[in-house]
């Protein structure tokens, strides 16, 4: 996880490119998290893998949003 926070910083600014790249940059320490994390268990997880595991991730916490979101909007009906 090294260099994370200091890609972070370059990465603000403004603009539509400052922001996707600071959505890139937290993406990438997500996946550095989850192989620093595997680490601390004893396993080596390749990057591709940790990946995957991000992008499932972010998926399922994308449905749980949604369906807290439509849940709201639902209060009241039968």
């Amino acid at each position: 996880m090294t260099g994370y926070s200091e890609r972070m910083n370059q990465a603000k600014g403004n603009g539509e490119f400052a922001k996707a790249s600071a959505l890139v940059v937290s993406y990438q320490g997500m996946v550095e998290t989850v192989q620093w994390a595997a680490g601390l268990v004893g396993l080596d997880v390749p990057p591709l893998v940790a990946q995957f595991l991000c992008g499932v991730a972010v998926a399922v916490v994308a449905m749980v949003v949604r369906r807290v979101r439509n849940r709201k909007k639902n209060v009241g009906r039968p």
